[in-house]
């Protein structure tokens, strides 16, 4: 199994142990938290030379979830799958604000959320606002998990 794989496995388990949809918004970030830490150190376990909770540039509290500098690869997870784009396109500039100040440059941002988000985001407009992306130079897959 590659890196991508794995960290993209270890997403939906630590969102199948810790996250139930819930209309209470204070509940629903405490459980979106926990899954977001769990895989975090799952993937620390898993996979060699990654990085987590990296700051987009020096002294700004903005950070990419998961970085795999040896694929050069970003990872973000939006557990709920309620307005994924609004994580999705925050997610992007921080990929665009980490490459335009640091070297070497994420090639590629893997947006991780739940099925009916990731369906949302692969049709219509976003589906064509990512082929723009694309085109500015980071790949982008979104992944439903």
């Amino acid at each position: 199994m590659n890196r991508d794989t794995i960290i993209i496995k270890l997403a939906g388990i630590a969102r199948d142990e810790y996250w139930n949809h819930t209309s209470d918004e204070g509940t629903g970030d405490k459980m979106a938290a926990a899954v977001t830490d769990s895989w975090q150190e799952k993937v620390k376990t898993e996979v060699d030379k990654i990085d987590v909770e990296v700051p987009v540039f020096e002294g700004v509290s903005s950070k990419i979830d998961i970085v795999d500098m040896t694929e050069r690869n970003a990872y973000e997870l939006k557990v709920a799958d309620n307005n994924p784009q609004h994580e999705f396109y925050k997610d992007f500039i921080k990929v665009l604000v980490y490459n335009d100040n640091n070297l070497p440059k994420i090639k590629k941002l893997y947006f991780i959320t739940g099925s009916n988000g990731a369906a949302c985001l692969n049709r219509g407009f976003h589906a064509r606002a990512i082929e723009t992306i694309r085109r500015l130079g980071i790949d982008v897959e979104v992944i439903g998990i």
